[in-house]
Order: structure tokens, then C-alpha cells, then sequence
């Protein structure tokens, strides 16, 4: 018994000396003051406005000093990680998360403008109309959605989905009767052809930091109007 709890023992010690040795990665960087943490794949974006929103954030900030790392949220959880403080900001969101979300501040100069796209199969409801719906999934984290429900008679069921790959699967499969995404033709989202599809509302969408960044508001403010001469917006033409 007293050879057990000798080996039990030593085995905590090790425990504790190799958690201590191995500090956790986001922690570290959030100490970094020279390092910005965003959502984002850390691969890239991979289509053309996700391209423009990376490259004018990553360029404004390394201007400015600072160095970008992508980490890969879910687009709920990244906004809630902002919030706390443990990433330093959000790519784009939605007017008005900041009375949600009050730790989070926006840069007053819109990156993208997105549609709410409300995407049916006709096969599976009659009719497709939106105040005909009752239920419908989204991505899990679309304020724009969230908000434009808050202010409309438009009341289904709504199912949230963590990946675009999820929510239109569940169209494909008739477990629902529509599905509502944040859309622009440079957005690289993939329909259905035979798929129906209706502009419900279009939003304007900003950068939002942490508190603890509000002084660099100003300065990325006039980064945002000096790099827009300088990376192609591909919604320029609309």
C-alpha cells in the first residue's frame, strides 16, 4: 500500500511539472502585445471577398505594428471568444452586436455587404414564400438572421448548424423546409441549381475589436480608406 501511493504520488508531480512546462498557446499570444488574434482559417481564405476582408485587416494591422493569427472558430464561437478578451477582435459582423456582445467595438468603416439569403427546394414546400416557413436551420452565430427576426412577422422553428456544409446538406435532405445564409455571389457558396432563392434582407458588415483595443479604432479607420485604393473590393462593381 505504501509503495502504491509513493507511485500515485509521483506520478501527480510529473502531472503538474509538464502541464506548468507546456503553457497553452492562446494564452501565451493574447500576452503578446505585438500579436493580434482573429477568427479565420489559418490556411487562407478561399474565396474572393474572404480575401479582401483578410488582406485588408492583416495589412491595416501590420502597418500599424502588429503581427495577424487565424484561428479557425465557428462563427458563434468566435465572436464569444472575442468578447472575453481571449481573441482580440472579430473579422466582420453585423451592425449592432456590440449591445450583445458589450466588450466589443466597431470600426466605423463597412468591409462587405452581405445578403440574407433564404434558400428553398421547391420540391419539398408549397409555397416557398418566407412568411410561409415554419422552420427553417441557419449557421449558428448569424446575428444579421437573429436580428432581422427580432424586427419582422417572420417566426419558424430555427435550427442552427455549426458549417455551411451542414446546413445545406439538411436542405438536400428535406429536414427542413429552407435554409437562410449570409450570401454574396463572391462569398464561394455552392447551390443547388434546381434550388430556389430569395434576398430577404442586405446588411453592412463591420470589424469589431475588444475594448482593450479602442485606441487603435482611429488608426484602422484610416487604414480602411487608404488600402481600399489598393486591394480590388470585388463587390466595387455593385
Amino acid at each position: 500500500m505504501t509503495t502504491f501511493r509513493v507511485l500515485l504520488f509521483l506520478k501527480l508531480v510529473c502531472f503538474a511539472v509538464n502541464s506548468m512546462a507546456q503553457p497553452n498557446k492562446l494564452v501565451s499570444h493574447v500576452t503578446d502585445p505585438k500579436t493580434i488574434l482573429l477568427p479565420g482559417k489559418s490556411s487562407g481564405a478561399t474565396n474572393p471577398l474572404s480575401k479582401y476582408v483578410r488582406n485588408m485587416l492583416d495589412k491595416s494591422y501590420e502597418n500599424l505594428g502588429f503581427n495577424v493569427e487565424h484561428y479557425g472558430y465557428p462563427m458563434g464561437r468566435g465572436i464569444v471568444e472575442a468578447n472575453a478578451g481571449r481573441i482580440d477582435g472579430i473579422l466582420v459582423r453585423v451592425e449592432g452586436v456590440s449591445k450583445e456582445y458589450p466588450n466589443l467595438v466597431k470600426v466605423p468603416y463597412p468591409l462587405a455587404t452581405f445578403e440574407i439569403l433564404l434558400v428553398t427546394d421547391p420540391a419539398t414546400c408549397h409555397p416557398c414564400d418566407v412568411n410561409a416557413l415554419d422552420n427553417v436551420a441557419t449557421v449558428k452565430g448569424f446575428k444579421a438572421f437573429e436580428y432581422y427576426l427580432a424586427k419582422t412577422p417572420f417566426n419558424p422553428i430555427v435550427t442552427e448548424v455549426f458549417n455551411m456544409k451542414r446546413l445545406l446538406e439538411m436542405l438536400s435532405s428535406g429536414r427542413v423546409h429552407g435554409v437562410v445564409l449570409p450570401f454574396h455571389k463572391d462569398s464561394g457558396i455552392q447551390l443547388n441549381e434546381n434550388w430556389s432563392t430569395q434576398v430577404i434582407d442586405v446588411y453592412a458588415s463591420y470589424h469589431y475589436v475588444h475594448k482593450k483595443h479602442a485606441k487603435l479604432i482611429p488608426l484602422l479607420h484610416e487604414q480602411f480608406k487608404m488600402l481600399e485604393k489598393e486591394f480590388k473590393h470585388p463587390q466595387a462593381s455593385h
